[in-house]
């Protein structure tokens, strides 16, 4: 068979996280049986019914590409492609992403964190010499250490998404090498969150 082997291509190989834990209790059956028939290439596909034998013509039924794969479905499909298919189910995943991010944007935005404080230790480091004398070391003030949280660097975050029907020009200020489509980023600190 052709597809004996396949899945162990180092190319086609998706990540798969399986664990008894999404089994058992957050995928569906149905989901269960389309990933793992993904990964195998076994769904069916016009190119695996022609293959199968279950039908004469393995054409996509959009563009009527002759050989029509899961992969010609999912990525390479003309008429999907032109019709904002793609950009629908690529948008769909932008909005996901900004309602995960939104709260934390929101709290942060809320809080006003300083970072210019510093911290006074002189009173709590005491040196004792071995005659049994007690003196103090003048220390400086050390500064507060950057925040770890990123979001805690400003608090003045706003998102920029890049929708199909939405075509936003991304800042000056704010434009990098590669393409942004989501770019949660401070005027006043003139960063983004992925910088």
């Amino acid at each position: 068979m052709c597809k004996q082997g396949q899945w162990l291509k180092w190319e086609s190989a998706m990540q798969v996280d399986t664990s008894w834990k999404k089994l058992l209790y957050i995928w569906t059956p149905e989901l269960l049986s389309f990933h793992i028939n993904a990964i195998h290439d076994q769904l069916p596909s016009p190119a695996n019914l022609k293959l199968w034998g279950k039908t004469n013509l393995g054409l996509c039924q959009l563009c009527h590409h002759r050989h029509c794969t899961l992969f010609h479905i999912l990525n390479d499909c003309s008429y999907s492609l032109q019709s904002g298919r793609y950009n629908w189910r690529h948008d769909q995943t932008l909005r996901a992403i900004v309602s995960g991010l939104a709260p934390y944007i929101v709290e942060a935005n809320q809080k006003r964190f300083n970072t210019s404080e510093t911290l006074d230790f002189t009173s709590t480091i005491a040196f004792r010499t071995a005659d049994g004398t007690t003196y103090r070391n003048p220390v400086l003030p050390l500064p507060k250490t950057e925040p770890t949280n990123i979001l805690k660097k400003a608090s003045d975050w706003i998102f920029l998404m890049d929708e199909e029907h939405k075509q936003i020009v991304f800042p000056p200020k704010l434009l990098r090498p590669l393409r942004d489509q989501i770019s949660p980023s401070s005027p006043r600190k003139q960063r983004t969150l992925s910088s």
